[in-house]
């Protein structure tokens, strides 16, 4: 019975909790950092996170799994009132399964035991400039390519 129950947690942490989390439609963002139970969960992909200044960003923490793991995503503060509101639905889709939670990770790749320490910048990628969630090491600029057209101005 012992053996039994042991597959049975082993398959949940595999099935229940497999969430994944990546980046997000800013920085690549993710593609998406996850599609979560709630089909809804996906909108954090579409999330417009272009800007011209820092102060055009903000940031949102995303569940991405049932263990109540979490990604702060970087976006346009236009799209503050959609996060706020589809963000709660998606949390909610997410069973408890009971596994442990770790760090929220930040589009940097970085993460943070503590949110309240994550920032957001406007940061070029290339012709574009995108919101980016960071904890320590502010995201480097990425230079225009080499022809002067394909750079914002």
């Amino acid at each position: 019975m012992l053996c039994v129950r042991a597959h049975f947690l082993f398959w949940c942490a595999i099935v229940g909790c497999g969430g994944t989390t990546g980046e997000s439609g800013s920085t690549g963002d993710s593609g998406s950092p996850d599609g979560g139970p709630f089909a809804g969960c996906s909108f954090v992909g579409m999330l417009d996170d272009r800007c011209t200044i820092d102060s055009d960003c903000v940031l949102g923490i995303h569940q991405t799994d049932c263990c109540g793991n979490t990604a702060a995503v970087g976006f346009n503060h236009a799209e503050r009132t959609r996060f706020d509101t589809l963000e709660p639905l998606c949390a909610a889709s997410y069973p408890g399964c009971g596994c442990p939670q770790g760090p929220t990770r930040t589009d940097s790749g970085e993460t943070a035991l503590d949110a309240s320490t994550i920032l957001v910048a406007c940061v070029s990628a290339g012709p574009t400039r995108r919101c980016q969630t960071y904890v320590a090491m502010r995201p480097p600029d990425t230079p225009c390519p080499s022809r002067a057209d394909e750079c914002p101005v």
